[in-house]
């Protein structure tokens, strides 16, 4: 199954396999181009993310505090509601925001959000 690579190469830096990277201060910015835009894997942090309905459009990852930023995305019309899994994340409470609902879940394992996708137009993730 595709899915995008993004690997911190002693030699050359960042590597993006599968997507587009840009970096600005401390945030890494993904930019899936793996045809499906399903699934993200950011090796060094372990952490992997996966859309099981819509489409990940950019992934944006803070070294220093550890949050998340994704904008989601739907290219075939069909999907009312996004689904995404994000694994590797640290045990804690994070607040999720989606537009303007604000939520906080406590992780353990694994973080399951599902939202309308015209929430999902960007959705933040950090640590509390």
């Amino acid at each position: 199954m595709a899915k995008s690579y993004l690997v911190e190469d002693k030699s050359f830096g960042l590597v993006g396999y599968g997507c587009r990277v840009e970096t600005t201060g401390d945030n890494i910015i993904v930019f899936p181009e793996d045809g499906l835009r399903k699934r993200v894997r950011l090796v060094a942090q372990k952490i992997d993310l996966e859309a099981l309905a819509g489409e990940i459009k950019s992934f944006e990852f803070n070294k220093k505090d550890g949050s998340l930023r994704l904008e989601m995305t739907d290219s075939t019309g069909l999907v009312k509601k996004a689904r995404l899994v994000v694994r590797g994340l640290k045990r804690g409470r994070y607040q999720i925001s989606q537009g303007k609902a604000v939520e906080s879940q406590v992780v353990k394992d694994v973080l399951t959000i599902e939202f309308t996708l015209n929430q999902a137009e960007e959705i933040s993730i950090g640590g509390l």
